[in-house]
């Protein structure tokens, strides 16, 4: 049996409930004036499937707390229900899932059972449904994959006012880019192409290609890159040469010698250099320093040694000068000249006194001379000595500076070998750096390609892929002939009069092939009237049910049109209710308009668990079939609506 809907409610915000009841297993329809919520039936049965956002009129937002679906499956029922967005929030969280046998709708939102969030009640309502645990690959822009849900099957229930009659919307959802890129990945499994387990194969065999893709292009570029990485290798290496660390190599290495060589380079660890004692070094600068005031002490001591002789030589020249002068006494041997002036020979006293004092002058001149005689050589002796030491010391300097000049050599030796122990461990690091990436890449993509391919191929013999399109081809043929007959029996004119309907599920799309001439192939774009539109969305989609109902695929029997009467009578041309006359006295449109509903009731008929609910202006009144499948008038003569005018709003 299938799924129908036996009741929708609504819940006031003062405690009151409203509900419209439908027929299982049959046409319902709800016929009034525009402006009543009949459009609003469908949208509250989308809410309650778990839509992302709440697309209800703002008026029964503001005047219902919550919405709920009654649906039934012989003895067993499923409630659906969820709160109003609170505020200006695009939707609620919150539902209420509870299913069991003969299940009654609660009289108060309080008495909801089966709490829920969004997601919970989404999985629940599926689970009730049939729908399996499948997932379906993620579509382009997507982080993740898109479970296969309750979701899915709204393409199969909704003939919306967007839908009915278009020109370019063949199902719902499908004007939503990112909804239906989701709709048709999930159309093969709900047309019984696939199943659970062929959809995890062949999710599995989706990946395992993108992961060949991603190996082949490992593979394609390792190959392209092996002399980039010859060349890198080989710079390295000289990089080596340059520290001392590493021989040159041959220009003609191959990849793998030189790989060998850096394995090699990339052990190399720092010697133990002998460190430096700076020590030492201060040690022979405080001894030159010592040297070199002591050097400057005798400096100054010869200086003053070399003063002293000079001015001892000049003493001596004036000394010898003056004895010189007196030296003409010496001659003098006669007493009786000793009272005789020596210059004039006249005899006085005076000169006698002259000459006692020229003759102690002489003697002390002479002492004088004596005594310069006994410490010149001594002077002499002394700077000799001073010589000696300055010579001793200026070799003992030069000592000291060789010393220096030694230590300090040693000291750069020292310096030099610790940069270049820095730049060699920088050159080897960088080589275990190359090493490394080397051999994170170092698995053989060929070896993952051909493991790859090998399940590939394996789980293709599992799933078998041809069969599965062999089913979609079946699906398609079966669905087609079925919407081909179905719209012979529908008002329609050319080019579809006589045509053949082809249904492709991959796009999804139809075309129509003519009878006559050479089978003229015809666009579902290039249709051309309302008319038509409206025959090959109802022939479709209830072709479409047939094979649904053939095959238990999990989707509910129910089909909710908006307006089947849309192109006899637009919406924008009749506000209110249209009661239609008797047979005799019905034009064109109307009598097209009967054959839909003709074909509506033997349908439902015609397949068991199927339910049809219509949203309508038009109202056959002389129909007995279409009186008794009408739930609701809401016209504006009744003053009926959806939600009664009475009910308080949230914001009053």
């Amino acid at each position: 049996m299938r799924w129908n809907i036996s009741d929708i409610f609504f819940y006031s915000h003062d405690g009151r409930r409203r509900d419209i009841p439908f027929d299982p297993s049959a046409v319902n329809i709800i016929t009034g004036a525009s402006g009543t919520g009949k459009s609003a039936i469908i949208r509250a049965v989308d809410y309650c499937l778990g839509s992302q956002d709440c697309d209800l009129p703002d008026y029964v937002r503001l005047h219902s707390s919550a919405v709920g679906v009654r649906w039934v499956q012989g003895d067993y029922s499923m409630i659906a229900a969820r709160m109003m967005p609170a505020g200006d929030n695009l939707s609620s969280g919150r539902m209420f899932v509870s299913y069991g046998r003969n299940i009654s709708i609660p009289s108060t939102v309080s008495a909801l059972s089966g709490a829920c969030n969004l997601s919970s009640g989404r999985l629940e309502i599926q689970r009730a449904f049939g729908i399996g645990d499948v997932t379906q690959e993620a579509v382009k822009g997507r982080e993740r994959d898109e479970r296969v849900s309750v979701r899915h099957i709204t393409p199969y229930m909704y003939l919306s006012k967007n839908v009915v009659d278009s020109e370019n919307l063949l199902f719902y959802g499908l004007d939503n880019k990112n909804r239906a890129e989701d709709l048709i990945a999930s159309m093969p499994y709900f047309l019984g192409a696939t199943d659970e387990k062929s959809i995890s194969i062949e999710r599995r065999i989706r990946q395992l290609k993108k992961a060949l893709d991603i190996e082949a292009a490992k593979l394609a570029e390792r190959d392209a890159g092996l002399e980039s990485t010859r060349q890198k290798a080989r710079s390295l290496i000289l990089e080596a040469v340059q520290i001392g660390i590493a021989a040159p190599p041959k220009e003609d290495a191959s990849l793998g010698t030189l790989v060998n060589q850096l394995e090699v380079l990339s052990k190399w660890k720092p010697g133990s250099s002998p460190a430096f004692d700076d020590s030492e070094l201060a040690g022979q600068y405080q001894i030159k320093a010592q040297i070199l005031s002591a050097i400057s002490d005798l400096r100054r001591q010869r200086r003053i040694a070399l003063e002293t002789s000079q001015h001892a030589e000049g003493f001596s020249g004036t000394v010898g000068r003056q004895l010189g002068k007196v030296s003409v006494i010496k001659s003098l041997k006669s007493e009786v000249m000793d009272d005789l002036c020596p210059v004039c020979l006249q005899a006085s006293k005076e000169p006698t006194e002259a000459m006692k004092t020229i003759t102690e002058a002489a003697k002390k001149l002479e002492n004088e001379q004596i005594l310069l005689d006994q410490y010149r050589p001594r002077i002499n002796a002394q700077i000799g000595l001073i010589e000696d030491d300055l010579a001793k010391l200026a070799a003992r300097l030069r000592e000291v500076d060789y010393n220096i000049s030694q230590l300090l050599e040693a000291s750069e030796r020292t310096k030099q070998l610790a940069e270049a122990s820095q730049r060699a461990i920088l050159v080897v690091g960088r080589i275990s750096y190359f090493l490394e990436n080397l051999r994170r890449e170092a698995d053989d993509p060929s070896v993952n390609v051909q493991r790859i391919r090998d399940e590939i191929d394996s789980l293709l013999l599992e799933s078998n892929p041809e069969m599965k399109e062999i089913r979609l081809r079946k699906a398609e043929s079966e669905i087609s002939d079925n919407a081909t007959n179905i719209l012979e029996r529908l008002p329609i004119e050319a080019p579809l009069v006589g045509a053949t309907m082809q249904f492709m599920a991959k796009k999804p799309d139809v075309s129509f092939i003519e009878k006559s001439g050479r089978g003229r192939i015809i666009r579902f774009e290039a249709v051309g009237s309302d008319q038509n539109y409206l025959a090959i969305h109802i022939a479709l989609t209830f072709g479409m049910h047939r094979y649904i109902a053939k095959i238990s695929a999990p989707v509910p029997g129910v089909v909710l049109i908006d307006q089947v009467s849309r192109p006899y009578f637009p919406s924008e041309q009749y506000s209110d209710e249209v009661e239609l006359g008797e047979e005799q006295d019905r034009d064109e449109d109307t009598v097209a308009l009967k054959r839909h509903f003709d074909f509506l009731f033997s349908e439902v008929g015609r397949q068991e668990g199927m339910q049809v609910i219509v949203l309508e202006h038009a109202y056959f009144a002389d129909d007995p079939r279409y009186v008794r499948a009408t739930k609701q008038r809401w016209t504006k003569a009744s003053g009926e609506k959806l939600i009664p005018t009475e009910w308080p709003s949230l914001t009053r």
